[in-house]
């Protein structure tokens, strides 16, 4: 983990590292988020379309297909915010 935006190549490097099968980037950041006087903390993960080390499953435990754009949160969450 680090704890600044890195390139690619450090990734590049990580996979090179003898016992490594996988290597896989991602972003996480704390965020607030707030719709009307509704407000709640969490952190946003941006991660690869086809990552496999950080997925989304369904309710089956299947793996859940990311939309191009916008965020993915869940039924949970978004009735506390009250949003669709």
């Amino acid at each position: 983990m680090f704890s600044e935006p890195t390139s690619a190549s450090a990734l590049a490097s990580l996979r090179d590292l003898p016992g490594h099968l996988h290597v896989e980037g991602y972003r996480q950041l704390p965020i607030r988020l707030i719709h009307g006087h509704r407000d709640y903390g969490t952190s946003l993960l941006g991660i690869p379309a086809q990552a496999t080390l950080h997925r989304l499953l369904d309710e089956s435990l299947d793996p859940y297909e990311l939309p191009n754009d916008g965020l993915v949160i869940s039924d949970y969450l978004a009735s506390m915010l009250d949003i669709e």
